[in-house]
């Protein structure tokens, strides 16, 4: 005879409490939140480009300690190799390590000490004001930071032009309203320098100009010039980021930081392009330097935005445009080198050279 055990009748059936259902289900939830979260943050971190420490610290077996500064070239590395044992030995001074040696072709320095440094980041800051041949600590930073085999943007320098008076200063860039000709667009860009006045006397004055693409070619027009009496708004100085638009859901942004000394008391300034995610995709260490700022600008209304500088330097102003244009699928991808070997130079880095010099 087969007995039947029914669920409402068995006298060894545990009664069900409806709290123990809530807290299964519970449990569910929670491991299906902590699965997505795992997946979101695997991919975030699969994302982030590959980071080293500024300074890289390794303990030897005889109990020293190998310091390693992957990259410690700058601008100043440019034809100026007269100065570079001097250099040398003044890191040593303030490093006051006599192991310093850095390798000319890959700018890598190593040095050795029996102990750690306690204030490396003041020393380092020290070299870099000394003599320029030594980048800022927050460049070391961001050389650690943004490195990765990314395939290599290709920025173009396509236009310079100078500007009106001595000792310009930003005032503003706005675009102008379109004209139903069919003509380019244009954008206007202010800034105030000292100009001459009557009597020979010199005096401030709001200078205005014209940016606009016609055929191809770039043009910068003067069209107005007024007298000012520290009216008009200057916003100059250090300006650290400008995001670009290259077309749909494809922005970029434009980072600069400061790089080593310039002369007369100024800097000079690393320019970086970066996907949002802090991938980079290009770097130029010689074009921004000394006062200036950056502007976004769609010259050719077609959705891509061109980087427009404005930058002062030894009493004068220049306007530059860059125009960030298609990958190559041959073009060699090593962001970790940054711009061209600074030994040689590029031809827009030998030109902005001279300009620096001029």
């Amino acid at each position: 005879m087969t007995a039947y055990c029914y669920p409402d009748r068995c006298p060894n059936r545990r009664p069900s409490h409806p709290l123990r259902w809530l807290a299964i289900g519970a449990s569910c939830v929670l491991l299906t939140v902590g699965a997505l979260i795992g997946s979101a943050s695997a991919q975030t971190a699969a994302a982030k480009p590959v980071s080293r420490p500024p300074v890289e610290v390794e303990e030897t077996a005889s109990g020293t300690f190998r310091y390693v500064i992957r990259d410690i070239r700058t601008p100043r590395w440019l034809g100026r190799r007269l100065g570079f044992g001097r250099a040398i030995e003044f890191f040593r001074k303030v490093l006051e390590n006599e192991t310093f040696t850095v390798n000319p072709r890959s700018g890598e320095a190593t040095f050795t000490r029996d102990k750690k440094y306690g204030d490396l980041e003041e020393r380092i800051e020290r070299c870099a004001k000394g003599n320029g041949f030594m980048p800022y600590w927050e460049e070391l930073v961001a050389r650690s930071v943004f490195t990765g085999d990314w395939p290599a943007q290709r920025v173009k320098r396509v236009f310079t032009g100078n500007l009106q008076g001595e000792v310009p200063e930003f005032v503003g860039f706005r675009a102008l309203p379109k004209s139903g000709d069919g003509s380019p667009r244009r954008y206007q860009l202010r800034v105030r320098g000292a100009g001459a006045a009557r009597g020979g006397k010199k005096s401030l004055q709001i200078h205005e100009y014209t940016l606009d693409k016609s055929d191809g070619h770039y043009r910068l027009k003067h069209t107005y010039s007024q007298p000012d009496f520290g009216r008009a708004p200057v916003r100059d100085g250090r300006q650290e980021m400008v995001q670009l638009s290259l077309g749909p859901e494809n922005p970029v942004r434009f980072r600069v930081n400061r790089l080593a000394p310039h002369c007369n008391g100024g800097e000079m300034y690393c320019l970086r392009m970066l996907t949002p995610d802090n991938k980079q995709l290009w770097r130029n260490d010689v074009e921004v330097f000394g006062r200036y700022r950056l502007m976004a600008a769609d010259f050719d209304s077609d959705g891509c935005e061109e980087l427009v500088l404005f930058r002062e330097g030894h009493q004068k102003g220049t306007v530059v445009i860059f125009e960030i244009l298609p990958t190559a699928p041959s073009a060699p991808s090593d962001p970790k080198k940054g711009t061209d070997d600074p030994k040689k130079g590029t031809d827009d880095q030998k030109r902005s050279g001279d300009e620096r010099s001029a």
